[in-house]
């Protein structure tokens, strides 16, 4: 997610770095009816991404809506 969507979300981003993680591949399972979006095991693979200092960090709920994370009730 690039910073112009987390300012959009309403999330203070303090800074961003690059991140990988080697032998875990995703899988964008979009027929799937449960689990569309999963990590798995994969040794030649490895899964890129942007870790955000947030300035609440609490407030990384509110990306759950538009990201597909867990429901708090």
């Amino acid at each position: 997610m690039n910073s112009e969507r987390m300012s959009a979300r309403d999330l203070q981003v303090l800074s961003a770095c690059s991140g990988w993680m080697e032998g875990i591949g995703l899988r964008f399972n979009k027929r799937s009816r449960r689990d569309a979006t999963l990590a798995c095991a994969a040794s030649r693979e490895r899964v890129e991404g942007v870790l955000y200092h947030l300035a609440i960090p609490t407030e990384i709920i509110k990306l759950d809506p538009h990201e597909g994370g867990a429901v708090y009730v």
